[in-house]
């Protein structure tokens, strides 16, 4: 039998997906190399925040349903 992930980490996984479009749309819009690049990575790192605070959300909805 094998392990599926949990909902708290599709959720992870969902919100990183679509930071990461964002963060991809922002650094080929800005034609500047520098501040694209700091558009990527401020916009990874809110990604990654978002992420984990939305799956401990989520987490403590399931856990709280049991």
């Amino acid at each position: 039998m094998r392990n599926r992930p949990s909902l708290p980490e599709w959720v992870w996984a969902a919100v990183n997906v679509v930071f990461v479009i964002i963060a991809g749309l922002l650094f080929f819009s800005i034609d500047d190399p520098v501040l694209g690049t700091l558009a990527l990575a401020a916009t990874l790192i809110a990604g990654e925040l978002t992420a984990r605070l939305a799956s401990h959300w989520v987490r403590q909805r399931t856990e709280d349903d049991r």
